[in-house]
């Protein structure tokens, strides 16, 4: 059995990410947040703000204005990938290895692009999937906060192209009914724990609910507790997945 490896990211960048890097940094638990340079569609945290993060924990690029990549010219989409990743650069001092599509949406075209601005790893916004992941620049989720039991079974429907995690929402369809994501997550994790695999949790912290707060500490405080697995930003799951 292969073993089990738990991440999370955070997206967009918003300023309520300082609050959530401090819950994570309570449990020790590592994190991935994609950070784009100036929003255009929310509040962006400034550069200070962004080292701080970056002091302990994965910065990923995001773009630099959090626009949508696929309707953009090949030029326009290059610069928006590039300038993020170098801004990010002579903010944290770090290179940024790991990539998320602003709002999911990518083609052939963009992961080229994201390729050739010298990125590693690239997160998408599929969700229920666990499996050791054949791509590098199609990663996966598991569970999104906020996201409801409908949600997430329309999302592996409508965008995941990797139906050999089927057999994870058969499960839940068989052997529960529910509606949060809290329940839909600790049922997820207790799941791939027999089975071995990535437990990926993601969300946004400008979207989260005063009760998703409460119910995001009782797992982070779970997950803390366990000692059988590995506990991995996503910029780590290089080299699980290489492997």
């Amino acid at each position: 059995m292969e073993k089990t490896i738990i991440t999370t990211s955070w997206d967009d960048g918003h300023p309520a990410d300082l609050r959530l890097a401090k819950l994570l940094k309570k449990y020790d638990i590592p994190a991935t947040f994609y950070i784009p340079i100036k929003n255009i569609e929310a509040r962006n945290m400034n550069p200070e703000q962004i080292k701080k993060i970056s002091k302990n924990f994965d910065i990923g690029g995001h773009t630099y204005y959090h626009r949508r990549l696929p309707p953009l010219s090949d030029e326009e989409a290059f610069k928006e990938i590039i300038i993020g990743k170098k801004k990010l650069e002579e903010i944290t001092g770090n290179e940024i290895v790991s990539f998320c599509y602003p709002g999911g949406k990518f083609d052939k075209k963009t992961v080229k692009l994201v390729k050739k601005a010298g990125f590693k790893l690239a997160r998408t916004t599929r969700v229920l999937e666990y499996k050791k992941p054949t791509d590098l620049f199609t990663l996966g989720t598991t569970i999104q906060i906020g996201f409801n039991y409908r949600g997430h079974y329309l999302n592996f429907l409508k965008k995941s192209r990797v139906f050999r995690n089927i057999d994870l929402p058969i499960w839940l369809i068989s052997n529960l009914t529910f509606n949060d994501w809290y329940e839909l997550a600790e049922k997820s994790l207790e799941y791939i724990k027999k089975k071995g695999g990535i437990f990926h949790l993601w969300g946004h912290s400008h979207s989260m609910s005063n009760n998703d707060w409460k119910k995001l500490e009782v797992l982070f405080k779970k997950i803390s507790n366990f000692d059988d697995v590995a506990l991995n930003n996503n910029s780590d799951l290089l080299k699980y997945i290489n492997k």
